[in-house]
């Protein structure tokens, strides 16, 4: 148990495997939707960098706040974010 004074912190751990993309955009839509109230994939933070079909990057844009709503609207795991509790003393 963390003592009273003890600062908490979370980290979050961010892994982006492209090859698990099905480029659904489900990711791109949570992101424009909740940071803007609109299903519109130019204002997301969310980027999927390809050819064609295949997805070849995921990238979050500088003015991503690490929300994950993306990560959660992906069901295909190509997107998961892990959140750590450090405690310092």
């Amino acid at each position: 148990m963390a003592e009273a004074n003890a600062k908490v912190k979370i980290k979050k751990k961010v892994k982006m495997e492209a090859s698990l993309c099905s480029r659904c955009n489900l990711c791109v839509l949570a992101c424009s939707l909740v940071k803007f109230d609109v299903f519109e994939p130019d204002k997301s933070f969310v980027r999927l960098i390809g050819d064609g079909d295949e997805v070849l990057k995921i990238k979050l844009s500088r003015g991503c706040d690490m929300c994950g709503d993306c990560f959660d609207a992906c069901h295909y795991g190509a997107m998961t974010m892990t959140r750590i509790e450090v405690v310092k003393k």
